[in-house]
């Protein structure tokens, strides 16, 4: 079923004109970032999160909407670029979030900042989506929507359950 899930995202992020991408490795969102290298729109990892974001800022300095694929362990990372490249420079940025950490982590050490990823988005004013099953996959297009609509970032925080 992880494919259909991978296949699905990628379709949604593809209808709602996502033309760039960047992507810091994560384990949730392998697949997807593996059928969104196989194009048509580039695709480019990066080493660390605001590495990403100054990317994709370039991309949509150059008119693309771009989305940054990541796990959330590494928001905390690229908060400041956040808040003072695409939010004060008004460019449009899609984030799809590998979102670890909740009450079911096998991993102690993802907790911290999964209790902490909600708290962050709002302090840095950007607004998220949060998905968790498969049927609420739709919400990947209302936040590609609103990066675009309000030229600024926006979220989509996927749970691991999505791939169950």
């Amino acid at each position: 079923m992880a494919a259909s899930i991978d296949s699905q995202i990628v379709r949604s992020l593809r209808a709602e004109g996502v033309n760039f991408g960047a992507y810091v490795p994560c384990a949730l969102l392998a697949g997807a970032v593996e059928e969104l290298s196989r194009g048509p729109a580039p695709l480019v990892e990066v080493t660390r999160e605001e590495e990403g974001v100054g990317v994709c800022a370039g991309a949509a300095l150059a008119g693309a909407l771009p989305v940054l694929l990541l796990q959330n362990s590494g928001l905390g990372n690229c908060g400041n670029a956040l808040a003072s490249l695409t939010r004060f420079y008004r460019l449009p940025l899609l984030l799809v979030v590998g979102y670890r950490g909740g009450a079911h982590e096998p991993i102690a050490a993802q907790r911290p900042m999964g209790a902490a990823t909600e708290g962050l988005l709002s302090a840095l004013s950007v607004p998220f989506e949060i998905v968790d099953r498969a049927g609420a996959l739709a919400r990947l297009g209302r936040a590609a929507r609103r990066a675009r609509r309000e030229s600024g970032p926006s979220a989509v925080l996927l749970r691991p359950q999505v791939w169950r």
